[in-house]
């Protein structure tokens, strides 16, 4: 008679720490490569001097002002 043989995999825990987000002030945004002319205009327009912003912010401001979200 053949043994069963069974295999047991160990999960990994999930890890509840997460990395937080590079900010970046709105003159490093308009320095960037990450953005098209016409979306550094509109970050000229929306972004305030003196605040930083993620990447992701960025994205959502351009989508408000566009009309968006």
């Amino acid at each position: 008679m053949a043994e069963s043989k069974t295999d047991t995999v160990q999960e990994k825990p999930i890890s509840t720490v997460t990395k937080p987000e590079n900010r970046f002030t709105k003159k490093a945004m308009l320095n960037s490569n990450l953005f098209e002319t016409v979306e550094k205009d509109i970050l000229t327009i929306v972004l305030d001097d003196e605040k930083t912003y993620t990447v992701e912010e960025a994205h959502h401001a351009i989508d408000v002002f566009e009309g968006g979200i």
